[in-house]
């Protein structure tokens, strides 16, 4: 076997690791998608990708998505007729290689609810505890809201750069970032050919935000947030309704997004949107690592 450290992926290797995912998720029957691309990763210079070979077959790959200094979310997936030969073992030590020489002290390790049920030694056999907290991924496809309302006082338009100084401040106090953290995500969606990132005023008020990343033929929503003070007035159902019928009509994709597992009042919005509930996220860490 050999393992390749890869910076930027050519096309035709992240067409491999598309691939690979949905052998998996057919084997497994899981779902969620990973984001296979380091548009917001910290060090854009950092090998994000160990893609292991078998002769010229992708068998199996790590990804790590690195959007704070330190830390990283990696999402690993083996090819099942080549699972139980050591695969696993193997990528978790170059990991830990990878991780000492970047400095990422904090490794989280992203699977499903449903692929830890189907394999319940993993954890045990891989030295991985399962943390608090899940994530659940929703679905919708594409569909035009005739009922929405216009409100002459509601504006929701795309950002452009004119707008990430605003957009950050707002999007640090919402999701209680570091503001350079925010500054970057803001300014990665605006000027990433693949996402849209989209805003609405009140009264000419930045009240709240969405980005929406269509890089792999489906319109994964996150980033959401409606100001504190104008919650529970029917804003985040209008910011939705509007972006999903502007996409419509641009694409006409299916529709994705993420919600922490605790937060109903998000899923209750979603349900209501039409979104379907289709798989939870937990996450683990290494048993030598601190928790």
């Amino acid at each position: 076997m050999i393992v390749k450290e890869i910076v930027n992926p050519t096309t035709k290797e992240v067409e491999d690791m598309q691939d690979l995912v949905e052998i998996c998720h057919q084997a497994d029957g899981s779902f969620s998608q990973p984001y296979l691309a380091t548009t917001y990763n910290v060090d854009r210079s950092m090998p994000a990708f160990l893609l292991a070979y078998e002769a010229e077959n992708l068998v199996a790959f790590a990804y790590l998505y690195a959007d704070e200094p330190h830390e990283a979310e990696v999402s690993l997936y083996v090819r099942p007729s080549h699972r139980r030969q050591g695969l696993m073992t193997s990528l978790l030590e170059k990991l830990d290689d990878l991780a000492a020489r970047y400095v990422l002290t904090d490794l989280e390790f992203v699977t499903e609810k449903v692929f830890l049920a189907s394999q319940p030694d993993f954890c045990a056999n891989c030295q991985l505890s399962l943390l608090d907290g899940s994530e659940i991924w929703l679905t919708q496809t594409s569909k035009r809201y005739d009922d929405l309302e216009e409100n002459p006082a509601l504006a929701l338009k795309q950002a452009d750069a004119s707008m990430i100084e605003e957009i950050a401040s707002f999007q640090s106090e919402a999701f209680a970032d570091d503001i350079k953290t925010a500054r970057l995500y803001a300014q990665q969606s605006v000027e990433n050919p693949a996402t849209l990132l989209y805003v609405l005023s009140y009264k000419e008020r930045l009240i709240g935000s969405a980005t929406v990343d269509s890089s792999d033929k489906v319109n994964h929503l996150f980033g959401l947030a409606i100001d504190e003070k104008y919650q529970g007035q029917g804003f985040g159902t209008y910011l939705m309704k509007s972006l999903i019928n502007d996409l419509q009509e641009k694409n006409n994709w299916d529709f994705q997004i993420v919600v922490e597992e605790e937060n109903q009042a998000a899923r209750k919005l979603y349900g209501k949107l039409g979104f379907v509930e289709r798989t939870e996220v937990v996450y683990l860490k290494k048993d030598n690592l601190p928790v």
